[in-house]
């Protein structure tokens, strides 16, 4: 058996406008790059010259995770209070199943009433 590693992709956003000498195409912060072209084409493929050079020269593209677990769980018991979700449960109401659901969260099993 065969092991293929594959890079992760990331796709990064290009912004191309036309300009007086054809299009700009600009890549913003943290690249802040920015190429022109007679067609948007030519100058998308002109700023991603300009990316490749860069990562070819010895530039990374990293990404820190933040797992910030205090302001998900403050973010989540705020739900209840929306006028919104009221909406939503009203309307939920003739949707409710009867018999209990079961969510698999990590290691611990949670049983949950479709009833709010």
């Amino acid at each position: 058996m065969q092991l293929i590693l594959r890079e992760p992709n990331v796709d990064i956003p290009v912004f191309v406008t036309p300009c007086d000498s054809g299009f700009q195409a600009r890549m913003g912060s943290p690249f802040d790059l920015v190429a022109e072209g007679p067609t948007a084409d030519a100058a998308f493929e002109a700023v991603h010259e300009l990316l490749r050079d860069k990562l070819k020269n010895g530039c990374t593209v990293r990404s820190i995770r933040v797992n910030d677990v205090d302001s998900i769980l403050a973010a989540a018991s705020k739900i209840g209070q929306s006028p919104i979700f009221e909406d939503y449960v009203d309307c939920r109401g003739p949707c409710r199943l009867s018999a209990p659901v079961q969510h698999r969260a990590g290691s611990r099993v949670r049983t949950m009433r479709n009833s709010l």
